[in-house]
């Protein structure tokens, strides 16, 4: 199977977008991490540790297509990576539901209301001529940036790691906005 694994890293390694994706997986009485890397002709699975070394053994060190994928720390060494935004929402929504009236609720209620009215316009964006969604959405983006600083040290440990998330991959939540044709979320590695 050696030459055909191979052949098909070497295609994954060239598509223009690949989704990835890690999961808990039992194997011999033992927890490893089962991981998928998917494009529109691709889907290649591997079992091991959880470490960047499998992810790089897929797709290297440098990927040269969109990497769309969760907010796993390994994944931030590829520059064209995108964020899954269902995530974001499940996560925001968890806040926002949140007895936490302080702190929780607040932002989570702020996040889904900004990913809600940006997704809206993005969907708008593939419908219609090409529109300007980074430059429409800076004074709202940098707002929203104020807002995740102001939370990123909240004794709230849920609503910290959410503002902590958003900034430490900022580019990559928001280059949809520059690029509205790319995916908002990573269902495509979800599902398989």
């Amino acid at each position: 199977m050696a030459p055909v694994e191979e052949q098909l890293i070497d295609e994954l390694k060239q598509a223009y977008q690949a989704h990835a994706d890690e999961t808990p997986w039992k194997e011999w009485g033992q927890w490893r991490w089962l991981w998928v890397v998917t494009s529109a002709t691709v889907c290649v699975y591997l079992v091991g540790s959880r470490g960047r070394e499998l992810i790089e053994q897929v797709l290297g060190e440098v990927f040269p297509g969109w990497l769309m994928t969760d907010g796993y720390q390994v994944y931030r060494t590829y520059q064209h990576r995108l964020r899954c935004w269902a995530h974001l929402l499940r996560k925001a929504q968890g806040l926002a539901d949140s007895a936490n009236l302080t702190d929780a609720q607040p932002f989570g209620c702020q996040v889904l209301a900004l990913l809600h009215e940006l997704m809206h316009a993005v969907y708008q964006a593939r419908e219609g001529p090409g529109a300007d969604l980074a430059s429409t959405y800076a004074a709202r983006l940098a707002e929203f940036k104020t807002l995740c600083e102001q939370y990123r040290d909240s004794p709230h440990e849920k609503t910290r790691a959410l503002a902590r998330e958003f900034l430490n991959d900022w580019e990559a939540m928001w280059v949809v906005l520059k690029y509205p044709w790319l995916p908002l979320t990573n269902n495509e590695a979800e599902r398989a």
